[in-house]
């Protein structure tokens, strides 16, 4: 039985160096060593080598199985771990494997909730990751994993991720394998890459194929076989052709032969030379660089108080109560009712049954005289200093006037208050009188 391929270009380049033994695991630090040509090399270190290697690609193990002029398969198990932050839409690289985050969340305390991911493994291929060559959406349960394998993928990948407060951490674990047959190794490895869509090797292929690069390898030959000449004349005779042309007579002298010395120019020219080098503005990722920002600061004390003070004085609302006229029945009275500072309601009765009158009035209206029953004599009336006179004339049942109207029966003062007024006093001026000085 074979494993399909992870990867290509990986798996041939095990397969070169390990399908001499039926069964083989990675060679160790010493024998790396030796295989890379490190023995003799100044400073060469087989096991920081050996270790860098694998740490950098994850490598647990590679196995070979099978014999020359068999099927020959490889096997080779991967592990990588990539920090990564919990939010919908991430995406992380790890091991030519390219793992889509479509959606994570985190508990109150940090750890990881819910995630849901998919994978793609097309870069393995030298193939851009494009939506379509996604798998299927899995979820990755907390402290379990995810598989994911067939499909469009090359391998078989099991993802687990955890988080805290401080970070989260996913874990990549891939399994590729492959084999190929007998004699036709080669033949079956141009098949896998021509049935590839936009692989790299058959890219390389049309450039090579095309006029345009038979043209441009023809005149870099030529040009150096130019080259090679123009520099063997210019040690064997002193001087440089002006061209390649050999029928160009024009040549640079630089060299004095016979003299084995330098030519030396009469004149020494200088000339001033002005280049415009192109800039290029690179923009940060987000949280990829701390600053720390320090700004001078001064201290300045004010002092700001409200003070209050009487501004003036207004009459306020008094109730009052009589009867009609003094030494009166009980059944005949007045009463001013206060609503609130400013208004009042005003009720007469009369000893006579039927003879009520209610009204409600303002102290603006006291001040022009307010009349209280149906006799146009009964007035009540307030002066500016809040002393008020009421006048009384009689009414009968039917509400008209009989007999005379006496005057200033009753009387009485309403109170007055004062009106306050409150104001700040700012003793810290214009803001831009206390900017400090920082030039």
């Amino acid at each position: 039985m074979a494993w399909r391929t992870g990867s290509a270009l990986m798996a041939t380049a095990l397969l070169a160096v390990a399908w001499v033994a039926p069964t083989t695991t990675l060679a160790d630090p010493g024998q790396a060593g030796r295989i890379a040509g490190g023995i003799g090399a100044q400073g060469f270190d087989p096991s920081a080598s050996y270790r860098t290697a694998t740490q950098a690609l994850g490598l647990q193990d590679a196995r070979t199985s099978g014999e020359l002029g068999g099927e020959v398969g490889i096997q080779v198990t991967q592990q990588q771990q990539r920090s990564f932050r919990c939010r919908d839409g991430a995406r992380i690289t790890a091991g030519g494997v390219r793992v889509s985050i479509e959606s994570c969340e985190q508990s109150q305390n940090g750890s990881l909730s819910t995630l849901s991911v998919s994978v793609c493994d097309a870069l393995t291929q030298g193939i851009g990751c494009t939506d379509e060559r996604y798998t299927a959406v899995q979820q990755v349960p907390p402290g379990g994993e995810a598989t994911f394998t067939g499909g469009l993928l090359t391998g078989t990948y099991r993802v687990s991720a955890d988080c805290n407060s401080n970070e989260c951490e996913m874990t990549m674990h891939q399994l590729h394998g492959d084999a190929w047959g007998g004699h036709d190794m080669r033949n079956q490895a141009s098949q896998r890459v021509d049935a590839t869509d936009g692989h790299p090797i058959n890219a390389i292929r049309d450039v090579r194929n095309d006029p345009v690069f038979g043209a441009g390898e023809n005149f870099a030959n030529n040009r150096a076989h130019c080259l090679g000449g123009q520099f063997d004349q210019l040690f064997t005779e002193g001087d440089i052709p002006v061209s390649c042309n050999p029928d160009d007579p024009r040549s640079i002298d630089f060299l004095d032969i016979d003299g084995n010395g330098q030519c030396e120019p009469d004149v020494l020219e200088t000339d001033l030379c002005i280049v415009n080098i192109p800039t290029q503005i690179v923009t940060c990722e987000p949280d990829s660089r701390e600053c720390d920002v320090q700004r001078e600061t001064a201290e300045f004390v004010c002092e700001r108080k409200r003070e209050v003070q009487v501004v003036g004085t207004e009459l306020e609302c008094t109730p009052f109560s009589a009867p009609c006229v003094p030494g009166a029945s009980s059944c005949c009275s007045f009463r001013l009712t206060c609503n609130n500072a400013q208004s009042a309601d005003i009720r007469y009765e009369g000893c006579v049954t039927g003879v009520v009158w209610n009204r409600n009035v303002t102290l603006a209206n006291l001040a022009q005289g307010v009349n209280y029953n149906a006799n146009p004599g009964s007035i009540i009336r307030c002066n500016s200093n809040g002393h008020c006179s009421i006048d009384w004339g009689n009414v009968n049942g039917n509400q008209q006037p009989i007999g005379d109207v006496r005057y200033n029966v009753h009387s009485f003062t309403l109170r007055n208050k004062n009106v306050y007024e409150d104001f700040w006093i700012d003793s810290c001026g214009d803001f831009e009188e206390r900017m400090p000085d920082v030039g």
